[in-house]
């Protein structure tokens, strides 16, 4: 069980259909209507602006065993087996041994955010959300090379650490 860390930003921009695309590359609704103040619930997400490589989502490393290829069967069973030859090479490109690797590197923190809160506004986006031991500097920083011209403001704390910042 990690310890959370609370992450708010908010993002502003004076074209809407600049805020609109940004808010679609940052929130997935899965369909739902956003709630009476406009907001979404369980919605922010790393993956769509930055994926996590397919082939690295199915690995394992293990010093022991080397990378393994994980899945649940259709009872819910855990299976594995060792990777292929050739999905070591796919592996290989990537320059990561696995996707908890990849993510530490791209997001910043092991799984995507959750306990998330998204809301649109006239010119601007409001985010919170948790994530597992530390801030995701690095998305923050992915989001701000792809869009220069939004500003991008906002702070996290982990309670845990007690430890607090900007972005």
């Amino acid at each position: 069980m990690p310890n959370w860390v609370t992450n708010n930003v908010e993002l502003f921009h004076e074209d809407q259909k600049v805020i609109d695309e940004v808010f679609d590359m940052l929130v997935d609704t899965n369909g739902t209507e956003p709630r009476e103040d406009h907001s979404y619930e369980e919605c922010v997400t790393f993956k769509k602006l930055l994926p996590v490589p397919e082939i690295l989502d199915k690995v394992q490393s293990s010093i022991r065993s080397g990378p393994t290829i994980v899945w649940l069967d259709d009872d819910g069973k855990l299976r594995s087996r060792p990777v292929t030859d050739e999905e070591a090479a796919e592996i290989e490109k990537t320059g990561f041994p696995d996707g908890y690797e990849w993510r530490i590197h791209h997001w910043g923190c092991k799984w995507d955010a959750c306990q998330s809160t998204a809301t649109k506004g006239d010119r601007c986006i409001s985010l919170r959300f948790d994530t597992p031991w530390s801030p995701p500097e690095p998305f923050i920083e992915a989001l701000r090379e792809r869009w220069p011209e939004v500003e991008v403001t906002g702070g996290y704390i982990g309670d845990g650490y007690e430890f607090c910042g900007q972005f």
